[in-house]
């Protein structure tokens, strides 16, 4: 399925164009499924399940879905540093599985004094996991599906541990494997506010804009609810007018800000990037985009302060 069947749909101009289409990616489907069993097993589990890893301890655990409850993180665990006030670092990349061989060595660099890194397409294989092990972060994962035996999904990382967590999991139409959403919150340094951190990977192979925007909103629910400060990052897969016209609407309707970088690196699809860090009740103090060789996506980096 390519990126171009997929915009002629979006920007049909009939019903039956739509269909002509629809009949096309149909029979497309199948054949990806297929190819996805041959690379290898896919299982998806049926209730949305959090892993987080603190205090040298890993945990899965089911977690209703953010409209109804969070999972609290804090049970059990010993009290863990907030974020600073005065400044944190945050890094957003869709890290493409890992498949790079030398990708930890790049991610290693990457992270350095960083305080959040949000990860979409993390990998829980061994060397994923003895990378994240050896960064001493605390981190909890949306689980999408799992590939080969290893987790996959969204995955948000603290030197600071979240106090709670919530997931959301919308399926690609065609292929059938989610994509899923992590929102962590963190108590600030002097605040008595906690600031709420949305990582999506954003649903991509669909024909037009409804499950696109039913993700989004779904999540925007949620973050309304919230009245301090926030950032909502990740990779939209927003690579068309229309989608990227959704995702102004929703988040401009939340507060939300758009990030401007000084150095601008992202990887674009159809001459626009996918890869974007919205925040509200916050102030920028730097904020760039990196070239690397590992991934088929380039890391954002921020360094925020609350005012």
């Amino acid at each position: 399925m390519s990126y171009l069947a997929l915009r002629h749909a979006e920007h049909g101009e009939d019903q039956k164009n739509k269909r002509k289409c629809f009949i096309g990616l149909s029979q497309i489907a199948p054949v990806l499924i297929g190819a996805l069993a041959l690379l290898g097993c896919v299982n998806i589990p049926v209730s949305d399940q959090v892993i987080a890893r603190r205090d040298a301890k890993t945990v899965r655990t089911d977690a209703a879905a953010c409209a109804k409850r969070w999972l609290d993180l804090t049970a059990g665990a010993q009290r863990s540093a907030a974020l600073d006030s005065a400044g944190f670092r945050l890094m957003t990349w869709n890290v493409y599985k890992a498949r790079a061989k030398h990708w930890s060595d790049e991610f290693t660099r990457l992270i350095t004094g960083q305080d959040l890194v949000l990860l979409q397409e993390a990998y829980l294989t061994p060397p994923f996991r003895a990378v994240l092990e050896q960064s001493r972060f605390a981190w909890s994962m949306a689980r999408a599906f799992d590939y080969n035996g290893a987790e996959t999904g969204v995955l948000t990382a603290g030197r600071a541990s979240a106090s709670g967590a919530c997931v959301s999991r919308v399926a690609e139409p065609f292929i059938r494997t989610p994509k899923s959403a992590l929102l962590t919150r963190y108590p600030l340094v002097g605040s008595d506010e906690d600031l709420w951190v949305a990582n999506l990977h954003g649903i991509n192979f669909t024909l037009g804009t409804v499950r696109f925007r039913g993700q989004l909103e779904a999540l925007a629910g949620v973050l309304a609810s919230h009245n301090g400060p926030m950032i909502l990052a990740g990779d939209f897969n927003d690579w068309s007018e229309r989608r990227s016209d959704i995702l102004r609407r929703i988040t401009g309707r939340l507060g939300l800000e758009p990030l401007t970088l000084t150095k601008d690196a992202r990887s674009r699809h159809w001459g626009s990037p996918v890869d974007h860090v919205f925040y509200r009740g916050l102030e920028v103090v730097e904020a760039d985009s990196v070239e690397v060789s590992s991934s088929d996506h380039n890391p954002v980096r921020v360094t925020f302060k609350v005012p």
